[in-house]
């Protein structure tokens, strides 16, 4: 028995010397063995903090759902997926607002997550992103109804995602992108990195958020880090530099960039279900087509093979006309008064473009004007920090 043992504990070992670098990295920056519970309840007690998981995201819907159930009734809502993440709370101040981006993938599920919200906290105006990708079903079939388990519960990472994340962990670490300062001295390595002593002593939960210093802010609102500061030294190991990662998939039809033919009729009537449903329970809805860079724009169509979005802008607008809603095309940044100079990469904008959407709403007569101090916003975007980001603080 003990030959054996002895044989198995040399058997473990190169595995177990091999997991132990991730392994420490992980819990170091509690991507491992985080306390979601204690990220809700930070959220809930307005305590800054940073989330921003790596390798294990799958926390980020049933996380999101539970903070805007635990805070008091939000007068305003983003929901859809990452382009929406640039509305922030301070648009909307003194109002209360809530990012709850990043939760959406399909049409179907703006209903599931709406739904799993208790009664009392439904939100007096919705802001929905439908990206343009939705209506294509060469990407997103439809074929099954959305899973709510996803949002009522989540996976911790176990062996076997530790194993899979582990060559990456790896591969930073030796690259030099990971620092073992990061992990150490994580407050210090955000300092030096950010020059923003009160940001560096915000707490952070993920990979992410101690290396890339990307992630949530108490909001739900992304904040970006080190990729805007790549992006303004004009670094080209900043993510889709130039947009060469995006040009690639509009090529290839990749992703999100899947060529298709006409519009997903089966998605336009989960939409109306859904209107049907707000406008139900008395929630107004404004809804918009996010952008794409001008120049991912410009390449999708001249390719002449996405035809779907050939009238989906005013499609889209007779469906929420149809229910008194209001609908914005912004499927470019020359729309939203913007520039590609500032792109997170080719289909996000920075905080200066959504607060540029947001200002052109307003003053198109949106209902958000309840909510919005539109001069104020004129004012802050006259000011804003830099090319990507309007407001400093975090």
């Amino acid at each position: 028995m003990d030959k054996l043992f002895k044989k198995v504990l040399l058997l473990a070992l190169p595995y177990v010397l091999y997991l132990s670098i991730p392994v420490w990295l992980l819990v170091g920056t509690k991507e491992l063995g985080g306390n979601i519970n204690q990220i809700i309840d930070n959220a809930s007690k307005g305590n800054p903090q940073l989330v921003g998981f790596g390798f294990n995201e799958s926390c980020y819907r049933y996380m999101k759902l539970k903070i805007l159930a635990a805070l008091p009734r939000r007068d305003v809502v983003a929901l859809g997926s990452s382009r929406v993440l640039q509305f922030r709370d301070k648009m909307f101040a003194p109002n209360r607002f809530y990012n709850a981006g990043y939760t959406i993938k399909s049409i179907p599920e703006f209903m599931t997550f709406v739904s799993l919200l208790p009664e009392d906290k439904l939100p007096r105006t919705l802001i929905i992103g439908l990206d343009h990708w939705m209506f294509n079903a060469r990407y997103d079939h439809l074929n099954a109804a959305p899973n709510k388990q996803e949002w009522l519960k989540y996976d911790d990472m176990d062996v076997t995602s530790v194993f899979k994340a582990s060559k990456k962990v790896y591969k930073r670490t030796f690259s030099g992108v990971v620092s073992l300062d990061d992990v150490l001295f994580p407050d210090k390595a955000m300092a030096r990195s950010q020059k923003d002593a009160a940001l560096a002593s915000v707490p952070k939960f993920g990979f992410n958020a101690c290396v890339n210093k990307t992630g949530f802010r108490n909001d739900g609102s992304m904040y970006y880090g080190i990729q805007i500061e790549k992006l303004m030294a004009n670094a080209s190991d900043a993510n889709d530099f130039k947009f060469k990662d995006t040009l690639h998939k509009v090529a290839k039809g990749q992703d999100r960039f899947k060529q298709g033919g006409e519009i997903n009729e089966e998605a336009v009537r989960q939409l109306r279900l859904f209107l049907a449903y707000c406008q139900k329970k008395n929630i107004h809805v404004v809804a918009f087509l996010p952008p794409f860079t001008d120049t991912v724009w410009n390449k999708m169509v001249a390719s002449g093979k996405f035809h779907y979005l050939d009238g989906l802008n005013a499609r889209l607008q007779h469906e929420l006309d149809g229910y008194g809603y209001e609908f914005y095309d912004f499927s470019t940044f020359s729309s939203a008064g913007a520039t590609d100079l500032e792109a997170i990469d080719g289909f996000h904008g920075g905080e200066s473009v959504y607060l540029g959407m947001l200002i052109r709403m307003l003053d198109r007569g949106s209902k958000l004007n309840e909510f919005c101090n539109v001069n104020k916003l004129r004012e802050d975007a006259a000011r804003k920090f830099n090319r990507y980001t309007v407001y400093q603080s975090f």
